[in-house]
């Protein structure tokens, strides 16, 4: 009986078969689908709220009509520019958005961008805590599902990734809130920290809004670890969402890969023996 060992493609005068492009679909081109999905996605939602608010009349009106006498209303009407047409408005709307310029609000007259820069750091806070739970979460159950495929393990992970990319990021939250916040006690049910740390890391020179980072940047670690505390509910909401994906994208990635490599290892085997 003859033995064979496994010898590379180049010593058997056979090529190595060409990697499979297709089926799995990687981690980095879901994300740069996502990423390029942004943009359309901003410019529909911009046109359908810009036409729902033309549809019962200017902002203005539906904001100020009945507190300010005619006169003065179509005065502010006019400065706005809602008495043009409205295909005009839309694509100076549009034009002012790519340059940056977001408005004014109509209650009390104070820049978007300012409010902006107040609470648009929580919310990049939010998401980069989200962002990190679904990474911790995702792809170590992913790999544990790939790795005990078809079995039940597999099937009560698959089960969470569809519960957790199922399940309204606000249910989660309250349902969160609800155990570990008041039945608990464990976490804070409200705000982005304490009054007092809010008040030592507003009062930091050049503060960036993102709180756990303007609180490493002083050394206050007490602040940090507050801070933490009040962003953990609101992160896992969000994160498990996320995490539902990365679970099924490893999942489906480590499978994919671990089968070409079998199919390899199979063809320079037989190669092989058909060369002895």
């Amino acid at each position: 009986m003859t033995a064979f060992t496994e010898a590379p493609p180049e010593a058997a005068g056979v090529p190595e078969p060409a990697a499979k492009t297709k089926g799995g679909g990687g981690l980095l081109t879901y994300l740069v689908i996502r990423f390029l999905l942004i943009i359309p996605t901003i410019l529909i939602l911009v046109t359908m709220v810009f036409f729902l608010m033309r549809i019962t009349g200017d902002p203005i009106t539906a904001a100020l009509g009945g507190r300010l006498p005619a006169d003065q209303l179509q005065i502010r009407i006019h400065e706005a520019g809602y008495d043009r047409p409205i295909m005009i408005q839309y694509f100076e709307y549009l034009g002012q958005l790519l340059t940056g310029n977001f408005g004014r609000t109509i209650s009390d007259n104070r820049a978007v961008t300012d409010m902006l820069t107040t609470f648009g750091s929580a919310t990049l806070e939010l998401a980069i805590n989200a962002v990190i739970v679904a990474l911790i979460v995702g792809i170590p159950l992913g790999m544990i599902a790939a790795h005990r495929r078809d079995k039940a393990s597999d099937a009560v992970l698959r089960v969470f990734a569809i519960l957790f990319y199922a399940t309204p990021v606000f249910f989660a939250g309250l349902l969160l809130k609800l155990v570990f916040g008041v039945w608990l006690g464990w976490t804070p049910i409200a705000g982005r920290a304490t009054t007092t740390t809010e008040l030592a890391l507003t009062q930091l020179s050049a503060p960036t809004g993102i709180y756990w980072l303007d609180a490493l940047r002083s050394g206050n670690m007490d602040a940090f670890w507050d801070v933490e505390r009040h962003a953990i509910l609101p992160a896992i909401a969000l994160g498990l969402l996320t995490a539902g994906v990365f679970l099924r994208l490893v999942r489906t990635n480590l499978i994919g890969t671990s089968a070409r490599t079998t199919s390899r290892r199979a063809a320079r085997v037989v190669s092989a023996s058909s060369a002895s």
